[in-house]
């Protein structure tokens, strides 16, 4: 079971949409059921790795002490949005990333990345908003997440990034 906050939600039509956590982790929901229709984890790659030394961790069973779990951080999902009534879905993360994946509407939902892009301007990528026609979303990004200085940077410019969608 994931205890990982959702930060964000968007909807591709009126029985279907996306949820974004804490963790990387992107899950597809039908109005119609309680548990996702499809996921992908770690959307965004990894943070750290490590492996977690701890006596709340180890097993005392199998007589060493000294094993730990290992323990995977993804990068969060910070924003995401998606084109109405099409296939496509896009993320934003940390470390000025912008991801876009192509969704297919079956019973299970399975969404597949296609693309990365890395933003000129870096940084945390907080707001994501797809223009009335269609044709570019544009991304606003800070030194940190909008949800608390979990990831500052100090390198970032704040800004706005404008990204150009092909039909």
């Amino acid at each position: 079971n994931d205890v990982n906050p959702i930060d964000c939600l968007c909807g591709i039509n009126s029985d279907i949409f996306f949820s974004g956590d804490f963790n990387g982790k992107i899950n597809a929901w039908r109005t119609t059921k309680k548990r996702p229709i499809g996921e992908l984890s770690y959307a965004h790659g990894y943070q750290k790795e490590f492996k977690a030394k701890h006596w709340f961790f180890t097993n005392y069973n199998d007589g060493n002490k000294d094993n730990g779990v290992d323990v995977i951080v993804g990068n969060p999902i910070l924003s995401m949005g998606c084109v109405k009534y099409s296939d496509l879905l896009y993320s934003g993360s940390n470390k000025g990333s912008v991801n876009f994946y192509k969704v297919t509407n079956e019973e299970k939902i399975s969404i597949e990345k296609k693309i990365e892009i890395t933003l000129k301007n870096g940084g945390c990528v907080n707001a994501m908003k797809e223009s009335s026609n269609g044709e570019f979303i544009v991304c606003g990004n800070g030194c940190d997440g909008k949800n608390g200085r979990w990831d500052w940077d100090y390198d970032t410019k704040m800004g706005i990034s404008i990204i150009k969608l092909f039909k």
